[in-house]
């Protein structure tokens, strides 16, 4: 009878020691699963950061692009009348030479 007893007594203890255990192991998950949630959602939050300065950076890129198409544009028209200038130029200056040799032949002849 008293090792019944004996027996019913370390079963009792061995009982309450893997019962304490067994808490101290699901207060353990719990705090596992505490900083899983938290660090999934410090990278969900990370990831809505990159996120966010991708759309930036693509609406960035875009805003450049247009600007460069645009500056190409005005690039283009400056090429143009510069062209249309030196053109305008080039006649003058070779109407301002026969003008010159006009008045060249015209003083000749006066003085002839």
């Amino acid at each position: 009878k008293e090792q019944v007893k004996d027996l019913n007594d370390n079963q009792t203890h061995i009982l309450e020691a893997v019962k304490y255990l067994n808490e101290r192991l699901e207060g353990f998950e719990e705090k596992i699963n505490e900083d899983k949630i938290k660090d999934l959602k410090d990278i969900i939050d990370s990831q809505v950061m990159i996120d966010e300065i991708i759309v930036k950076n693509t609406d960035d890129t875009n805003l450049i692009k247009k600007k460069k198409e645009e500056n190409a544009a005005s690039i283009k028209s400056l090429e143009e009348k510069i062209y249309t200038f030196d053109r305008e130029i080039l006649t003058m200056t070779t109407n301002l030479q026969d003008l010159i040799e006009k008045l060249k032949v015209e003083v000749a002849e006066k003085d002839a």
